[in-house]
């Protein structure tokens, strides 16, 4: 067939029928008595992800039921998102007093993980997580210590280095890169998961698992400061935006950079282009006569990474060279930071084994940051200050504002004030844009992975075929 679909033979449909028999008698054996409500459909396709599908059709009724004990909590968060809690600040010391600390058994020391893909010479994501890993162990060098593992590039060779992280010795697993949480749930069921030795984490935004924590910055208020330095400088009226994915989180900060752009020039549009789609989106937005660009974040608290144009937002020059201007960064240290602190002074320990936690940190918290290049004029630099402040005080949110979509229909309002998850699933572009959300049809092949996993709640996404590219 020509859109990748092929017709299954009479023995794959009866083996699948059979199958999938199987595990709803299992399943329906298996929550008799719990008091739960879930369908059979609810956990499959959760199911599925971390039993590959051959390895599903040779499961006995007794390793069905086997592995949904050890899947129980994932599919009980998995079947309703809208209970995910979202943790927008790192949790408080509980433990001050000793006899405390002494009573809730504290670990004296940690062996914390961490798993890449790629390695930091071919990869500025990387990178930055590696430095922000050795920032976290220098600063708690006497209760932590860490070993890197790179070059997991694909799912089996990533759950090989995660298992063997396990093997190691790990007590923390890190997993940096969203196309790692699928490997990394697959090793959190394993067996030293299931007795809670291990504890997983996956950089990922919203993520509804009990079994891996999510983790990512909020990135959008580190936009909105951007955009308002782009709305100052854009003298014709015209600001860039390059997009990365239509996944969770990314629309929040198109919408915050052009909340701010709109602050400090009402008149100035923001043109939207996509680096996931076919052609050079910067040579799109130059040839509209546009001077003011704003393209990827910075893995780094180093303003040399803009120099180039690839980073951060910039403003071309007469010869149309690029001029930095300023960038949201990562502080990955922080975040590491402040998530292996929690974990030493009991904080992080959940209540509920089935409760899905993710941690969205944002200039609060001291996990994300603003970058300024020196050649900001110094009425625009102490305008940016000022916000940059207020944002890291929690005195001003770019979205406690009211704010309209394309549609004319209210993106925000001050009176009821969004949610993080409503913040993460942002469907809608701001009236200040000019462009749209892409299709799932029209990207890139190489970035069609990333948003089925994280962009569903985006875009419609279609069923996966033979010729998805893993």
């Amino acid at each position: 067939m020509t859109d990748g679909r092929r017709k299954w033979t009479d023995d794959e449909i009866r083996t699948l029928s059979s199958s999938y028999h199987a595990f709803k008698r299992s399943f329906l054996e298996f929550v008799n008595g719990r008091g739960s409500d879930l369908l059979p459909e609810d956990a499959l396709l959760l199911f599925l992800k971390v039993y590959p599908y051959d390895q599903f059709c040779d499961m006995t009724m007794a390793d069905l039921k086997k592995a949904l004990s050890t899947l129980w909590g994932d599919v009980q968060a998995s079947s309703d998102p809208e209970q995910i809690t979202v943790k927008t600040l790192p949790d408080e010391d509980e433990n001050k007093g000793i006899i405390g600390k002494l009573i809730t058994a504290l670990p004296r020391h940690l062996n914390a993980a961490f798993v890449y893909q790629q390695d930091p010479e071919t990869s500025t994501w990387t990178r930055g997580h590696a430095e922000g890993a050795a920032r976290m162990a220098a600063s708690l060098s006497d209760r932590v210590s860490v070993k890197n593992y790179f070059g997991a590039d694909d799912p089996e060779t990533a759950l090989e280095k995660i298992t063997e992280a396990v093997s190691d010795g790990a007590d923390l697993v890190f997993t940096t890169t969203p196309l790692l949480l699928s490997p990394t749930l697959k090793a959190a069921v394993g067996a030293g998961a299931a007795a809670g030795k291990v504890k997983f984490f996956n950089c990922s935004a919203c993520q509804p698992l009990s079994s891996v924590r999510s983790y990512y910055c909020r990135t959008y208020e580190g936009k909105f400061i951007t955009g308002l330095i782009a709305g100052a400088l854009a003298d014709n009226n015209l600001v860039g935006y390059v997009g990365s994915y239509p996944i969770l989180g990314v629309v929040a900060s198109i919408n915050a950079f052009a909340a701010g752009v709109r602050m400090t020039n009402p008149r100035a549009t923001v043109h939207l282009e996509w680096s996931c789609l076919p052609g050079d989106s910067v040579q799109t937005l130059k040839e509209k006569g546009i001077r003011i660009i704003s393209n990827r974040d910075i893995p780094l608290a180093d303003v040399a990474y803009m120099q180039d144009g690839s980073f951060g937002t910039f403003l071309l020059d007469g010869d149309d060279r690029p001029v930095p201007i300023a960038s949201p960064v990562w502080m990955w240290g922080n975040l590491y930071e402040n998530i292996v602190r929690s974990v030493l002074n009991g904080t992080l320990d959940k209540k509920d084994p089935s409760e899905a936690v993710n941690y969205w940190w944002g200039m609060d918290s001291g996990v994300i940051d603003v970058q300024l290049s020196d050649l900001i004029p110094d009425g625009v630099r102490r305008l940016a200050e000022s916000f940059i402040k207020s944002v890291k005080e929690g005195t001003f949110d770019p979205f406690a504002q009211t704010l309209t979509g394309q549609d004319g229909q209210p993106l925000c309002d001050p009176a009821h004030p969004l949610s993080s998850l409503e913040i993460l699933g942002m469907n809608r572009l701001s009236d200040a844009v000019i462009g749209r959300i892409p299709a799932y049809e029209e990207l890139l092949p190489m970035s069609r992975a990333l948003v089925r996993e994280f962009g569903a709640q985006i875009i419609p996404v279609p069923p996966e075929t033979e010729e998805d590219p893993v």
